[in-house]
């Protein structure tokens, strides 16, 4: 392969490959696959970086160059993070901690230690374990102002006063995944909120989220959707997820009933202005998007399945 691309004028070279099952379970000695990347003509003549790296849920190996293909979503601390890979150490440091990381995932209990290094521009930060690490040992994995969507939702225990604590140094973030929590007022800077919890009060949600423009919730019955819908005015798009439905006739029941009159004829807020929603039996999932009044012109819009 290096004889061929001697005898070319390729500056660059990407690729991806999908390591099959069968070979996975021969050899995951990824030293091996790597060996023949390391040699001067990659790494000091075209610096042509490879990686490698395993996925263990999947159960699929993939072989790829870096910067271009590149992982953007990180567990740490991970067994598997960073992964091999044939850049030299000052290009790996930039590769995992200075680029652009869309998702990193945080398990609290299995950090032991501070991190030798520091991420710099992390989207997206998920946060799980038995409570919230402390903020001083969250800024030194980090830049909390580069966070744009929080996910705590696995977190065990964690009070109001710590979360609101915790989005007071984000101040990008617009995005927040929790547990519902009847106390916890959520800051203006919240657009979109997501709660996952199936004993919420839609009552208490009108004093909690005056700001939330988009709410995704997990609901229990049709009857909890049309309250959702017709209390929280103020909110215009809405997910709701039916995930603890049976799969049985009441879902499909549940499912069927969501036609356009129907909702017309039980919502006083959805009889007076424009919508359109789309549902899905598979991802049990129904979203929906109000605009404005009504009008005899578009008495006749239909929805979207």
């Amino acid at each position: 392969m290096e004889n061929f691309f001697s005898k070319t004028n390729i500056i660059k070279f990407n690729f991806r490959f999908q390591i099959s099952n069968h070979y996975l379970n021969i050899n995951q000695n990824e030293s091996i696959l790597l060996e023949s990347f390391r040699s001067s003509f990659w790494v000091k003549d075209k610096h042509w970086y490879v990686g490698y790296y395993i996925d263990k849920e999947i159960k699929q190996a993939f072989l790829f160059t870096i910067p271009r293909f590149r992982l953007k979503g990180f567990v740490y601390a991970s067994s598997i993070f960073p992964y091999p890979t044939t850049a030299l150490s000052n290009i790996e440091h930039k590769i995992f901690y200075q680029n652009k990381i869309d998702y990193l995932e945080i398990d609290i209990d299995k950090f032991l230690s501070p991190p030798i290094h520091r991420f710099t521009q992390v989207r997206s930060l998920t946060l799980c374990g038995s409570k919230l690490m402390s903020l001083d040992i969250l800024q030194t994995i980090l830049d909390l102002n580069q966070i744009e969507e929080l996910d705590v939702y696995d977190i065990a225990s964690v009070s109001r006063h710590e979360l609101d604590k915790l989005i007071k140094h984000l101040p990008r973030l617009h995005n927040l995944t929790m547990k519902y929590h009847p106390l916890f007022v959520v800051p203006p800077q919240i657009h979109t909120l997501r709660l996952e919890d199936e004993s919420i009060s839609v009552d208490n949600l009108c004093h909690t989220i005056p700001h939330v423009k988009t709410l995704e919730i997990q609901i229990s019955t049709k009857d909890m959707m049309l309250d959702v819908i017709d209390q929280l005015h103020h909110i215009d798009d809405f997910l709701f997820m039916c995930d603890d439905f049976s799969q049985g006739c009441y879902l499909e029941f549940f499912i069927e009933k969501l036609h356009l009159h129907w909702l017309e004829d039980n919502s006083y807020r959805l009889a007076m202005n424009h919508f359109t929603y789309s549902q899905g039996e598979e991802y049990q999932q129904i979203q929906m998007s109000i605009g404005g009044p009504k009008t005899k012109k578009y008495s006749d819009i239909t929805h979207i399945r």
